[in-house]
């Protein structure tokens, strides 16, 4: 059976997945929607990133500074 087969039966991540998925990355870019602020990450680490303004999430943004998923390609 392939791994990702096993993962999807067992709902397992390996240290590898884990440590992906809770790494911190600098240069990352983060904007409110309702005020314009932006801010981006100068010193990396592990954990979970949740930046909060205005009282809502702050949103990704991409690097046309247009918030993923949106704006032109």
């Amino acid at each position: 059976m392939s791994e990702k087969k096993k993962e999807l039966l067992t709902g397992e991540w390996s240290p590898e997945q884990w440590q992906s998925a809770w790494n911190i990355q600098v240069g990352r870019a983060y904007g409110c929607k309702a005020c314009g602020t932006v801010i981006m990450v100068s010193k990396g680490g592990v954990g979970n990133l949740e930046p909060i303004c205005c009282k809502q999430p702050m949103q990704p943004l991409g690097r046309s500074g247009a918030a993923e998923g949106e704006g032109t390609p």
